[in-house]
Order: structure tokens, then C-alpha cells, then sequence
């Protein structure tokens, strides 16, 4: 009965609002010109108006692979400001020259060297003038020039010793030749001295495809391991030669 007539009386509870809460840290401001840009390197050196973001984008490649690299700096030799134009041309400049500088060296050695250190050492001029024509480095008669040396010295490393990475090699040498038949039996005997038949597949189907036996593409793709076959961008092929031996 008392609690009827004498109800205890509760507070009103009041949201209290602050407007700024001071927190142990404060939020980073925005620059309005950042250092790095949304995007690759290309797209900077393509799309950016900025000589000096462009000039940036160039220094910064020379932390990057001789192969990522390389096609960027060649496109900047298109490049309407003469500075990087310049910086562009003695960047591949030294490219060339550390790998022509390594070929004489090894050259040098061929003289005093024992038959199976020769091999050694016609394994390593291949690889530098395959480097050379690779990388895009050479071009036309220089090209076709470097191409010729890379496969000599892999035949007379052969001689000494025959590999499946030389024999890879060779392969790759000869598509890059348009020398799509002696390529196919270069991949074929890789395959026969060791090498994982999957990593030789790929070759085999594009030097199919040079040399116009098109028959053939479909077979060896279908070789490959099923997860190699549904990974890019072979999926893509595989689902190209398949679709159009099916309309055949």
C-alpha cells in the first residue's frame, strides 16, 4: 500500500551529445598532389600531362625487372619532353651494354677453357644474346644477328652435353626465327631428354599453329593438367580451338 501512494521517483535519464570527441589520434589529411598516381607505370607515362610525374615514373623503373621495364622505357622514347627521352635512351643504353659487356667476358674464356667448361660457357653466351633478342633490345640485322649466335653456341653446347634446358632453349630460339619446324622437334626432344612434358606443351601448340597444322592445336592443348587447361590464359585458347574444331 505505501509503495501504491509513494512511488519512488526516477530521474530522467539525458542523452548528453558532444560535438567534437578527442581521440588519441587524428585523421591523415589528403595532399592535393600525391607523389604516386592511380594506375601502372605505363598508364603515367601515357596519360600523365605532368613532365616531372612522368620523370618520376621513369627513375622509379630502375628498381623494376629488366623484362617489366624495358617495354615502358621504349615507349618513353616517344615522349615529347626531351629529358626523359634522354633518361629513357641511356637507361636501355645500359641494359645493352651490361649484357654485351658480360658476353665479352665470357667470350674471353672460350680460348683457355676445357672441353666441359666450353659447354658451360656456350650455355651462357646463348643465354646472353637470347637476352638480347628477348628482352627487345635487338633489332632487325642485330636481331636476326643475336638469334643466329644464341642458337650456334646452344648447338656446340649440345655437342658437349645435351639438356632439356638447352634443348628448350633451342626450341624457343627457332619460333622466334619463324623456324617453326625445327622448333617442334627442339620441343620434342626436350620432352625426350626430361623435361615436364606440361612446360613444353605450350610451345609445341604455338609452333603448330606457325607452321599452319592447325589440327594439332586442340590434341596437344588437351594434354595439358586440367588445372593448367581452366587457369588463363590457356582457358581461353583451350575454349577457342575447341569451339572452332567443333564448327569444322
Amino acid at each position: 500500500t505505501p509503495s501504491l501512494y509513494f512511488p519512488q521517483v526516477r530521474k530522467a535519464r539525458i542523452l548528453e551529445i558532444q560535438e567534437k570527441i578527442q581521440l588519441p589520434y587524428a585523421q591523415l589529411e589528403m595532399q592535393g598532389t600525391s607523389l604516386f598516381n592511380d594506375g601502372g607505370l605505363q598508364d603515367v607515362m601515357n596519360l600523365q600531362t605532368n613532365d616531372v610525374k612522368r620523370l618520376k615514373a621513369l627513375l622509379s623503373m630502375r628498381n623494376m625487372s629488366k623484362q617489366d621495364a624495358i617495354p615502358i622505357l621504349k615507349s618513353a622514347l616517344r615522349d615529347p619532353a626531351d629529358d626523359i627521352r634522354l633518361l629513357a635512351y641511356a637507361m636501355l643504353d645500359r641494359y645493352e651494354t651490361q649484357i654485351n659487356a658480360e658476353l665479352e667476358s665470357v667470350q674471353s674464356q672460350l680460348a683457355d677453357a676445357t672441353d666441359a667448361h666450353k659447354a658451360e660457357l656456350h650455355k651462357h653466351i646463348a643465354l646472353n644474346y637470347w637476352e638480347l633478342a628477348y628482352l627487345g633490345l635487338a633489332q632487325g640485322a642485330v636481331l636476326e644477328h643475336a638469334l643466329d649466335q644464341a642458337q650456334q653456341n646452344i648447338q656446340q653446347a649440345m655437342a658437349f652435353k645435351e639438356t632439356p634446358e638447352l634443348a628448350m632453349l633451342a626450341g624457343r630460339i627457332a619460333l622466334k626465327q619463324k623456324r617453326s619446324e625445327f622448333a617442334s622437334l627442339a620441343f620434342k626432344q626436350a620432352i625426350a631428354v626430361g623435361m615436364d612434358k606440361q612446360h613444353v606443351l605450350p610451345y609445341l601448340a604455338e609452333a603448330a599453329y606457325m607452321s599452319g597444322h592447325y589440327q594439332k592445336i586442340p590434341y596437344l592443348l588437351e594434354q595439358l593438367p586440367e588445372a593448367l587447361r581452366h587457369r588463363y590464359p590457356f582457358s581461353e585458347l583451350v575454349d577457342y580451338w575447341y569451339v572452332n574444331t567443333n564448327r569444322i
